[in-house]
């Protein structure tokens, strides 16, 4: 149970009734982290003052020899370890108040730097594949093209067929012709014969002619 006001009248001082309703729970959060701290260590000397005067070894010579002796140091070691509990729970909340921004800082840097690394290892990944791919392309279209130029480089050889491979084989004989006496006169007789034809032919056309133009002039006359 929390300790009453009217206990801590009976039992301390003024200066610790004070220090007592400074740090009652609805004050306590009204204090910086500086003023907190220095409420501790007020609480924490006045708790380590009675305790120590509480010990049942110490607690008969300590009266004989000083007179700072207190029959109820126990009572009052117990309210000051009330107190200082309170105040470290408050000290413990703030700074766990104040390690959380920078957790979750810390958590999203770390998070942003693995972000781009992931996606930098991501597009390494990505251009090498696509350099292996367009350099199998490259060996690929390159063997093709060298595969086309050695087939239009050579020439087709066709089959030669038996007939031609006869004639090539076999040697050309050309062959003489004598000519007689006798065939020479019969050439002769030919070409008289042929060179009269024309003449006959041509004088026959001549006359033909010659009347086709007098019976022109007689039409022409009448």
């Amino acid at each position: 149970m929390a300790t009453k006001l009217s206990e801590v009248r009976q039992l301390c001082t003024k200066r610790e009734i004070q220090l007592f309703k400074s740090v009652r729970p609805t004050s306590i959060p009204s204090y910086s982290p500086a003023a907190l701290k220095k409420k501790i260590d007020r609480v924490r000397t006045a708790q380590e003052k009675y305790e120590q005067l509480s010990r049942p070894q110490r607690r008969k010579a300590r009266a004989a020899a000083s007179s700072d002796s207190d029959p109820h140091a126990q009572r009052k070691a117990e309210i000051f370890g009330e107190l200082l509990e309170r105040l470290e729970a408050r000290s413990a909340l703030l700074e766990a108040r104040k390690n959380k921004p920078k957790k979750a800082a810390s958590a999203k840097k770390t998070v942003k730097k693995a972000a781009p690394k992931k996606a930098a290892k991501k597009s390494v990944a990505a251009k090498k594949t696509t350099k292996k791919r367009t350099t199998k392309k490259a060996v690929k279209a390159t063997a093709s093209k060298a595969s086309t130029i050695k087939s239009l480089e050579k020439p087709k050889k066709k089959a030669a067929s038996p007939i031609t491979a006869k004639k090539l084989a076999a040697p050309k004989t050309t062959k003489k012709r004598t000519i007689t006496p006798k065939g020479q006169g019969k050439a002769v007789k030919k070409a008289t014969k042929v060179q009269q034809r024309t003449q006959s032919k041509a004088v026959r056309g001549h006359i033909k002619a010659q009347g086709k133009r007098a019976q022109a002039r007689r039409d022409a006359r009448r």
